[in-house]
């Protein structure tokens, strides 16, 4: 680190003083966290490299969905623009890594390796090379990144040397898309349909429309009702209520909604709510695999069962957290 030389307006304007001199800070020996990596034998660069464990992680690792390989096992690292943070993992996790690029605005691009590390902070005289620790890095990107920025190699700290290894890119297959609003005519406030469409599944009664209702504090609500077939006292009735979404693959979104049931025979009638990954509840969170996930809401009953379901205030947005 540098400390400038911070001159006052006075001092500008008489004879100035002669400038002093700027040395690097040097480090102290206090111990560095220690990494989860593996530590090479001897504990030498080349070893390092050598390493066939961190070899076999970058090249088996798995590639998460929404993402392209765009490099791999390189010794070096991602340096360029647009760069949005480094986090430090518990494992060569290029999932992990993806994740921190879902919940971070803007990120397209992340890059995982293995970083060796000293142990202590290198002093020229009391410890200038100690020994080495290995951390799994995963930095994140706002741009694509390639092979040919992968420049950094590491560096000097006092005789210890800082080295990368298995060093892995990845690139969004959807690096353009940006998180907008997922769901259109959530709340059914337009007191009609569209976009969401219904599927009948069955051959037992059923009807839908729009209503108010005490439990769904708004003025319309999806409402659908569900009859056996009079035919077959113990028939099966079934609709589907469905929307495709507006989402971008490998994105976090978290979904809620409103369900108010009047339920006949409970035990005989369900309704789930369910996006490509499954189920949801509301309050969930889910990953998107696709730019246009199914939401479906399905509500069927069983042995001639009756019922009335309303649902409302569907509200899908990007998350930024864990799925």
């Amino acid at each position: 680190m540098y400390f400038p030389l911070i001159l006052s307006a006075l001092a500008a304007l008489t004879t100035a003083a002669p400038r002093a001199t700027v040395q690097r800070r040097d480090g102290d020996c206090s111990a560095q966290s220690v990494g989860a990596g593996p530590v090479a034998s001897p504990d030498t660069v080349n070893a390092f490299y050598s390493l066939a464990s961190l070899q076999s992680m970058s090249t088996g690792a798995g590639t998460p969905a929404g993402y392209t390989p765009v490099f791999t096992n390189l010794q070096a690292s991602v340096s360029a623009a647009q760069y949005l943070g480094v986090y430090t993992l518990t494992s060569y996790d290029t999932y992990g890594c993806a994740s921190q690029c879902n919940h971070a605005p803007g990120c397209v691009a992340f890059n995982v390796y293995a970083e060796r590390d000293p142990t202590l902070n290198a002093n020229a005289t009391n410890c200038p090379n100690p020994s080495s620790t290995t951390n799994y890095q995963c930095t994140l990107w706002g741009a694509t990144i390639s092979a040919s920025q992968a420049t950094n190699t590491g560096q000097y700290r006092d005789s210890f040397q800082v080295a990368i290894a298995a060093s892995n890119g990845y690139n969004s297959l959807s690096p353009s898309c940006t998180p907008a609003p997922a769901i259109t005519n959530g709340g059914f406030e337009t007191g009609a349909l569209a976009p969401w469409t219904v599927i009948q599944n069955s051959a037992g009664g059923w009807t839908f429309g729009f209503v108010g209702s005490p439990g769904i504090a708004s003025a319309y609500a999806f409402s659908a009702s569900l009859a056996p077939n009079p035919n077959h006292a113990s028939s099966f009735s079934n609709i589907i209520l469905q929307q495709n979404l507006n989402t971008c693959p490998g994105r976090n979104y978290s979904i809620a909604f409103d369900v108010s049931l009047q339920y006949a025979n409970p035990s005989d009638c369900s309704v789930y709510v369910t996006v490509p990954g499954g189920l949801v509840s509301t309050g969930s969170t889910f990953t998107a695999v696709g730019s246009d996930d199914l939401l479906q809401v399905d509500f069927s009953c069983y042995n001639g069962a009756t019922n009335n379901i309303e649902v409302d205030n569907f509200v899908v947005v990007p998350f930024a957290g864990a799925a």
